[in-house]
């Protein structure tokens, strides 16, 4: 049986190989693809590994504004991949232009057959009991009855039992719209990508809402070593081709500090957009996990774990045209392997054409400022650029698990860096959030909600320019929010208006003020509270 689906295996990736397309299709053994459409962004997902690309037509898969037809697209296809060093040999898989990733599990060192149902891509949804009858209601109450939880799809075990009891344990389900997906890289070695026992679980979420999280999808993903080699010297990367309605107009830039990468149109007008054009960003929302000092924490599974702490990204490596495509079999690994730890296509430091200094963020200025190292007015016209985020080192020891979260969020104001500064502002609120609002435990009974007055430590802090203020009230109240350096005079007023009981959060913006400590103050009713605030420049 074991040798039958070797040859299955092997003959499933020379169709990959020679395929005229470096996407799977539907008529690829085991190929299914979903589209998760919770808010404003509509986006495909696909248990081979790809993100963003709709395999109906083959072509961009990250619509936004989902509602105004499928000309808006922002990208192209994107997706995880994971390097690494194996008895000092480079390790490469994942998604990298092709994919090298199969559906399924392993089980003791032998991968599972990926045309079982099983290990398609599931939709769930808490409301659909509520939606009429359909053939979309049908398929959401299959993927809900048919939640894959022992190969380790996330559930709430109600009754404690250790294992998924159906009609009593209920599947966890993130936001209002979620896909989840598993699949692996033991396959053949194949276009430079090299096989081994890493398997992956994606959950990829969304919210119906109108605020900040109505232009926002969240992608969890789970690592596992299911081999018997350590991966030293790790690292994960989030691969993108984003194409800001038309392809050949791009330009890409991170932000360090935020663990951002983004894409802006190098134009204000586009063909598919008109004026006013949106970007396109990638947030580090949670990263690789490594040991630490003991006062310090790391954030797995919705939890926090003592001795550890989250990665931020390391790394960012804008690719231009002249280095995409289908590279050779033996650099492309060696190529990425650079990219991953920062340095240019040859091996060499990347030097900021500004200070002459040695950076691994390369394109870390502000468009929106026009100040430090960006594209823009000057240098290289705009074109179809791709982008790398990465994180490491870590290392993975058999049985090993690692967690990671990206946010990919899209941005629109009044001009195409104007956008970019939209994507900014949101990172510190999306980090905020889903460090707080995402409990591990099931929620058996609605109960009304019970407030108290208070104010919570602004995130982050220290900061550079801007920081989150929440803070809470139980009873309607004329609620104050003010600012103070340490003289005590007022140097903002974020809010001065009557709210009722609720959660509340307040931006302070402190672009136009020195670095030093400032003071948040609140009052409401006969509840006064302050905190101190760390402005780093």
């Amino acid at each position: 049986m074991k040798i039958k689906f070797t040859n299955y295996t092997y003959c499933l990736f020379l169709s990959l190989l020679f395929a005229k397309t470096a996407f799977p299709q539907f008529n690829t053994p085991g190929y299914s693809a979903d589209y998760i459409s919770a808010n404003h962004i509509t986006m495909w997902v696909s248990n081979y590994g790809t993100g963003s690309h709709n395999p109906l037509t083959d072509a961009a898969g990250l619509y936004w504004p989902s509602a105004l037809g499928p000309s808006k697209t922002l990208v192209f296809t994107d997706g995880l991949f994971w390097m690494g060093k194996i008895n000092g040999a480079l390790y490469f898989n994942g998604t990298y232009v092709r994919t090298g990733v199969v559906p399924g599990n392993i089980e003791n060192g032998i991968p599972s057959n990926p045309a079982d149902k099983k290990f398609r891509v599931f939709k769930i949804r808490p409301d659909w009991e509520k939606l009429p009858p359909s053939t979309k209601r049908n398929k959401l109450e299959t993927d809900y009855n048919e939640w894959p939880a022992d190969i380790g799809a996330p559930y709430f075990d109600l009754n404690k039992d250790g294992k998924y009891s159906f009609n009593i344990d209920k599947p966890q389900i993130w936001g209002d719209e979620m896909l989840w997906c598993i699949y692996h890289d033991n396959i053949p070695i194949m276009d430079g990508l090299y096989k081994n026992d890493v398997e992956v679980h994606v959950s990829v979420y969304a919210f119906a809402k109108e605020n900040l999280l109505g232009d926002v999808v969240l992608k969890k993903y789970k690592l596992i070593n299911k081999g018997t080699k350590t991966i030293d010297s790790m690292y994960v990367s989030y691969y993108s081709d984003p194409d800001i309605g038309d392809a050949e107009d791009d330009y890409v830039g991170c932000d360090s500090a935020l663990s951002l990468a983004y894409a802006y149109n190098g134009r204000n007008s586009d063909y598919f957009y008109g004026d006013h054009l949106p970007a396109i960003g990638y947030a580090l929302l949670q990263g690789p996990v490594i040991k630490s000092a003991i006062n310090d924490s790391a954030y797995v599974n919705s939890k926090l774990m003592a001795g550890y702490k989250n990665l931020s990204a390391s790394s960012f490596h804008p690719i231009f045209p002249q280095h995409w495509g289908y590279p050779p079999l033996l650099p492309l690994a060696q190529e990425n392997w650079y990219y991953v730890n920062g340095l240019s296509i040859n091996g060499s430091a990347i030097l900021n054409p500004h200070t002459g200094a040695p950076t691994k963020f390369p394109l870390n200025g502000d468009p929106y400022r026009q100040t430090g190292w960006y594209e823009g007015p000057g240098g290289e016209s705009p074109d179809d650029l791709k982008m790398i985020l990465s994180s490491g080192p870590f290392t993975m020891a058999p049985g090993d698990t690692q967690e990671v979260v990206y946010a990919i969020l899209a941005g629109r104001s009044w001009s195409n860096v104007g956008s970019v500064e939209q994507l900014k502002l949101m990172v510190p609120r999306l980090r905020y959030f889903h460090l707080n609002y995402f409990p591990d435990a099931p929620v058996v009974k609605e109960e009304k909600k019970q407030y108290d007055f208070k104010l919570t430590q602004n995130y982050p802090n220290p900061f550079n320019s801007q920081t989150v203020i929440h803070y809470q009230i139980p009873l309607e109240s004329m609620v104050t929010v003010k600012v103070y350096d340490v003289l005590g005079n007022e140097v903002a007023v974020l809010k001065n208006e009557y709210q009722k009981p609720g959660d509340y959060e307040a931006l302070f913006n402190a672009e136009n003020l020195a670095s030093g400590i400032y003071i948040i103050n609140i009052s409401a009713r006969e509840f006064f509270s302050s905190k101190k605030m760390i402005l780093l420049r």
